[in-house]
Formats: C-alpha cells, structure tokens, sequence
C-alpha cells in the first residue's frame, strides 16, 4: 500500500541516532503465572535493567563490589511501577545515517528528554535539545531556549553520570569554528556521510559483469573471462548473498595472485555472526582453492577479503558454491 514496513512514525529518527525512532522500543516479557496476559506497562526501561532483574528473579544477590548501571525492573513486570530515576543513552559518534546529529549524550527524566551535543557551541561550549515527549513525541520542538533552568537541571545529571562511570568523552575540536557551521544541516547534508569519492569506489549491485557478485573497496576488470581485482581501501572483498546455500557448503574456485601478493587470504560467512576462513594465496601461480564452510543455517553473507599490502591484484577465473540442495557455478 506504499506505507514503508521499517515506519516509525510520529517518531523521529531510526538506527544509530539519539531521537526516539532510534531508541525507544517496545520490550516484551513473557513470565507463566507471574505477569498478567495481554497488560502493558509506560516504564522507561533500559537495556542495562536486564542484569539487575535477572538476578532479582532468580533470587542471587550481587557482588559486594559490584555496580549496577541499571535496576531491577521485577515492579514493573507485577503491574506496580518503578522509581523516578534519569535514563541515559550514551552515544558520542555520528554515522552516516538520516536525522544523524553531533556526538552527543541524553537524559530521560519523566516526561522531559535532554540531548547534549558534546562541544557545539561558541569556546566549546555543549549544544543543547530539550523536548517534552509528553506533547511532543515527535521532538519536533526544541524548547532548550525557553527553559533553560530545566536544561541546567538535567545537564547536571549528565555530568555526574559521565564522572560516576569514568566514561570517556570528546574532547574539543580547537579548529572548529561554530560561526561557519550549519546546524540547519544536520541529519540531511553529507557531513558525517560517505563522500562522493569513497561512493564511486562501491560497484552498482546491477552491474550484470559480475552476476551477482558485489565488489567492495576494490576495484575490477573483466578481460577474457578473468576477474582481476586490485584493493582500493583498507577491507577490500568480493561479496555475495548467499542465504539459497544451507547447511555445510563447499565453495571451490581458481585464483592467482600477482608478483608479490602471497600471503592470508580469507571467506568470511555471516550467520549471524561473522566467521571466517583463511587460506594461503600463493604468489603468481594459478591455484585451485577447496574450503568447506559449516554455518549454522545458511551463509548469509559471503565475502572472500583480499590482500592489501601493496594493493596489488588478485585474479579469479571462476567460483563453484555446492551445498546439499544447491549448486551454483560462477564464470567470469
């Protein structure tokens, strides 16, 4: 119907930003004969709660030495409520992602949320975002201007959080000059993005020369049926999608690098978790590679990493991926 599934509305922002759309989410717990079917709970609870209530349920006291970041959440899963307390959600970098912001830190305290953006302001000073999520879920509105005793309160939390966990923080940029910065831009420019150079580096995945086959911070050539691959970055490889293969899979293919590029050549699959294995390149001699990968559903991700001293090329003149049900050959 045109509506995106991943859709977070009202919420702002998703994955790796500090707004709601990239932390708030719905924690279900399931507990027989403990926890009302069907009840629901407005707690803020937070991911480091889960120790905490692990051990409270189970009935195991912490060590004498031992900090919590978070508590036990056990009220909350009986239908009472937890106590008033700040949540903080730490988080000092910018990925290129949409609605991204400067590395900044946040404080939840009832209804109120304050973002910190660590040394955006005139003599490094921090840059500030007040919401009230309470009328403004979307934090559409930042109200840091008109209540600045409330953002002096809570920044207040902040500081004494990141001095109780000894958390290593940004230091000031002595070049940045706040009075040629777009804060207007942010989340929508390409500051904190790929440029267009490192862009130009990833092959199109339409590009029908490679069937399939993905080439990452490398770049390529295709001559009389040879793949010729030379590194351009510091994790070059050759990726596929590989979840049709399941279950133990041998993936064979004939390789040559060129003078001086012997050494540790590695298939990596990703199921879910990456695992990888190397094998010996030989310097300037055709081989054939036989190697067994045993992931624990399907591959998922395959990528073959290529060398990078001296970016020098590796050649491939075909692959064969073979597991019980699938069988798939490669001639480039």
């Amino acid at each position: 119907d045109g509506v995106t599934p991943t859709s977070n509305q009202p919420l702002r922002g998703g994955k790796a930003t500090l707004f709601e759309g990239g932390i708030r989410v719905p924690c279900i717990v399931s507990w027989p004969g403990e926890i009302t079917p069907g009840s629901s709970s407005d707690s803020i609870v937070h991911s480091t709660d889960f120790y905490p209530t692990i051990l409270d349920l189970l009935g195991r006291q912490r060590n004498p030495d031992q900090l919590f970041d978070g508590i036990s959440i056990t009220p909350a899963l009986k239908g009472g409520n937890l106590p008033k307390r700040p949540v903080f959600t730490y988080f000092p970098h910018h990925p290129p992602v949409p609605d991204w912001i400067p590395p900044s830190i946040s404080v939840h305290l009832d209804h109120w949320k304050l973002i910190r953006e660590f040394h955006q302001g005139h003599d490094g000073a921090h840059r500030y975002r007040l919401f009230d999520l309470k009328n403004d879920p979307a934090e559409s509105s930042n109200l840091a201007h008109r209540y600045p005793e409330k953002v002096r309160a809570l920044d207040r939390l902040i500081t004494d959080f990141l001095e109780d966990t000894a958390a290593v923080t940004p230091l000031p940029n002595p070049d940045f000059d706040p009075a040629r910065y777009r804060p207007e831009l942010e989340g929508i420019n390409k500051v904190g993005r790929k440029s267009e150079t490192q862009k130009k580096k990833i092959t199109d995945p339409s590009d029908p020369k490679l069937k399939g086959w993905k080439a990452r911070q490398t770049n390529y050539a295709i001559d009389q049926g040879i793949l010729r691959l030379t590194p351009d970055g510091p994790s070059p490889f050759l990726g596929l999608s590989a979840a049709r293969f399941t279950g133990e899979t041998t993936i064979s293919f004939r390789i040559k690098g060129a003078p001086n590029t012997s050494g540790k050549v590695s298939f990596s699959h990703q199921t879910p978790t990456p695992k990888g294995r190397p094998f010996q390149l030989a310097s300037d001699t055709w081989e054939t590679q036989v190697i067994t990968l045993k992931p624990d559903r399907d591959l998922g991700i395959l990528r073959l990493y290529l060398p990078t001293r001296g970016r020098t090329p590796v050649e491939i003149d075909w692959i064969v991926l073979e597991s019980q049900t699938t069988k798939e050959r490669w001639d480039f």
